[in-house]
């Protein structure tokens, strides 16, 4: 894969889109990229995974990696970089959606306690919370519904 990417492209890209979340989309490119080179298709699914939990932005719509990088990669490769990154983070989306309140709880509670000096996830343990809000607030491959929330 040879992408076609200049800094002139990147600027005609600036003028329609903020400059984060085209870095945002460079990262998922970049660890694509790598990830096809060094044959780690886990372990970097796994790190965009946590970097995707960790950020309250909108997931990447196709529709905005597609607008993006158009002309600098084909509608093929774009299409197997955006499933790389939404089978990672477990979600595709067509359009840009802001993240889910439930989403967003999560992370004023992780920043929450990161501010009264209780680590993740050891100090967690330590909260005596129910295990499916301690495995929620640890970005665990959990799938929790909203009757287990209720204390």
């Amino acid at each position: 894969m040879r992408p076609n990417l200049t800094e002139e492209k990147l600027h005609k890209v600036e003028k329609r889109m903020k400059r984060e979340r085209i870095h945002q989309m460079l990262q998922i490119i970049w660890m694509h990229i790598d990830c096809r080179q060094h044959h780690c298709n886990e372990d970097a699914s796994e790190a965009l995974r946590l970097i995707w939990c960790s950020v309250p932005d909108a997931y990447i719509s196709f529709k905005e990696i597609k607008r993006a990088f158009r002309g600098v990669f084909r509608a093929e490769e774009l299409k197997n970089i955006y499933d790389f990154y939404a089978k990672a983070v477990g979600e595709f989306s067509e359009s840009f959606e802001p993240r889910s309140l439930q989403h967003l709880c999560r992370l004023i509670i992780r920043s929450t306690l990161r501010g009264n000096q209780i680590w993740i996830p050891e100090g967690l343990q330590q909260t005596c919370l129910p295990k499916s809000i301690e495995s929620f607030l640890n970005f665990e491959k959990v799938f929790i519904t909203s009757n287990e929330f209720a204390l």
